[in-house]
């Protein structure tokens, strides 16, 4: 009897220690979980989101496979990557239209854990070092929006189950999509300020901004750095003779032209009125040149198609500059920036003169020089 007694004592106080020994470890759990969602709230650039979800969590949470699948059909996302200058981390997928993500979720999206399924999971995991045991899709929503889906993998039978857990897959759901609204309003809010609303590109703000972190690149580097300005010519006219609504047109048109020749890279931007500028990324002065007259000669090529069947036509006069000969002269970079400028507006404003509808660059040493006569050959669009 004293046995049995000893032998039940000694499985309950097992059974406590299990208890506790779980109950530490949910605990130790539901602190991981709180700091990961501070840390999720608080971040301020998309870059950071992607790098703790995609990189830092499988490593804390130990999971074999994490993706986050985003909708981005306006390719928003995919700019704000890009100008991260830096490389995205892997398992991160944008899709540009809902249907696959409305295919597995449906019209109802709820969060899915259970056995990994080859044929129906496959395609949302990259990169598999090894065959899942089970999987927890997670579609990430706001205000009634599908934005997207985070999964996770783990070769552990039973990660991922109904019973195991599921408050704290629900909750970072929520949190993930909470944070990536954040961001992208925050990110949004930026580029108002960074827009040019009528013409969708970068304001002057922008540019002078990325002018002085591309000098600073390119001096680093010694790389080459070339500038263009660009002026529509006798645009006054066009608003005198048709009116402000079509010299709109021609501006908005203007700058659908010129985003044809530049690079991911490149910086395009709308100067100011009837000006446009653009940073050419580790492009010379004869690279630049060649840019420069291609514009050049698709503006003047172009029809713009007016209300009413009337076409419109107009040109550009361009002024191109290269860092490298104003950057041996100088040493402060907001120096350096304004020389280069206003090599570039020397430039355009020789153009004017010179009748308009022509390329003229400034060479190293200073001295203005119309595209025709330039010592190398001007390549035709």
């Amino acid at each position: 009897m004293e046995t049995d007694l000893q032998a039940e004592n000694a499985r309950l106080r097992d059974q406590l220690q299990n208890l506790l020994d779980q109950a530490r470890h949910n605990e130790e759990k539901m602190h991981r979980l709180q700091g990961q969602e501070l840390r999720l709230l608080e971040m301020e650039s998309l870059f950071e989101l992607l790098h703790d979800l995609l990189l830092e969590y499988p490593q804390q949470f130990n999971l074999d496979n994490v993706t986050l699948f985003l909708l981005d059909p306006e390719y928003e996302i995919q700019r704000l990557v890009e100008e991260s200058n830096s490389e995205p981390p892997a398992g991160l997928v944008l899709l540009h239209d809902a249907s696959s993500l409305y295919q597995y979720y449906g019209k109802e999206p709820a969060i899915e854990m259970g056995e990994f399924i080859p044929e129906v999971h496959t395609d949302w995991l990259q990169q598999l070092d090894a065959t899942p045991s089970c999987i927890a899709m997670l579609p990430l929503e706001r205000r009634g929006h599908l934005m997207g889906t985070l999964n996770l993998a783990s070769v552990e039978a039973n990660r991922f189950t109904r019973e195991h857990g599921s408050d704290f897959i629900e909750r970072l759901a929520s949190i993930v999509a909470i944070s990536l609204e954040n961001i992208l309003n925050q990110e949004r809010l930026k580029r108002i300020g960074l827009t040019d609303a009528l013409t969708g590109l970068n304001n002057r703000r922008f540019f002078d901004q990325r002018l002085k972190e591309e000098i600073m690149r390119s001096l680093r580097h010694d790389q080459p750095l070339a500038a263009l300005f660009i002026d529509a010519d006798y645009f006054k006219a066009i608003n005198d003779r048709h009116g402000h609504t079509v010299g709109d047109l021609a501006l908005m048109e203007l700058a659908k032209r010129l985003r044809r020749y530049v690079r991911l890279q490149d910086v395009l931007a709308r100067f100011g009125g009837e000006e446009f500028a653009i940073l050419l990324i580790n492009d010379g002065l004869e690279s630049a040149v060649q840019v420069a007259e291609r514009i050049r000669e698709e503006v003047e090529q172009m029809a713009i198609s007016l209300p009413g069947g009337d076409k419109l036509n107009m040109t550009v006069s361009i002024g191109v500059a290269e860092l490298h000969s104003v950057a041996r002269e100088l040493r402060d970079l907001d120096e350096v920036g304004l020389a280069l400028l206003n090599r570039a507006d020397e430039a355009v404003y020789a153009a004017k003169d010179e009748g308009r509808n022509r390329v003229i660059y400034m060479d190293d040493a200073g001295q203005l020089i119309p595209a025709e006569q330039a010592p190398f050959s001007i390549r035709p669009l």
